[in-house]
């Protein structure tokens, strides 16, 4: 997933959706086609399948949508969490398969939670994707230290 090493544009990821089509977890039941429709891909899962599940966590509720409706078209469930604080214990609750972490957050920004995501027993193997509007490189570069798997520039 370390496309945020990527040199060449074209291996970046677009959009918050198509990363998440990307992604092949355990529980990721594959990805929707262009003509697909999440009702289709639902009804071909197979009994006892489960959805993958993206915790989404940005301080503000406009991007927490956003976000949401960006991947209405993927098959998969969307928890949100409004800080750092909320989001480990969501996490801790129920392991997601992906998390979407804004940087700059109140309390505990971004960094951290995703130091303290990656310290959890199976935290290294969750997938962190770092969602900011800083666009110095090394700030892309401290998200990467801090564990991210990978980070995407605002507005997503």
């Amino acid at each position: 997933l370390r496309r945020g090493l990527a040199q060449d544009p074209d291996e970046r990821y677009a959009t918050a959706s198509s990363f998440v089509r990307a992604l092949r977890p355990a529980a990721w039941l594959g990805r929707l086609d262009g003509g697909s429709s999440a009702a289709t891909v639902l009804e071909a899962r197979p009994a006892g399948r489960r959805i993958p599940v993206v915790l989404v966590v940005d301080d503000g509720a406009a991007n927490r949508e956003l976000i949401r409706a960006c991947l209405a078209g993927v098959d998969c469930e969307v928890r949100t969490a409004e800080d750092g604080m909320t989001a480990l214990q969501s996490i801790k609750a129920s392991f997601p398969d992906v998390v979407l972490l804004d940087v700059q957050m109140p309390g505990l920004d971004g960094f951290e939670v995703c130091e303290r995501i990656k310290a959890f027993p199976k935290g290294r193997l969750l997938p962190v994707v770092m969602i900011t509007a800083l666009e110095h490189t090394r700030d892309r570069v401290r998200a990467l230290d801090a564990g991210a798997d990978d980070y995407m520039s605002k507005p997503v």
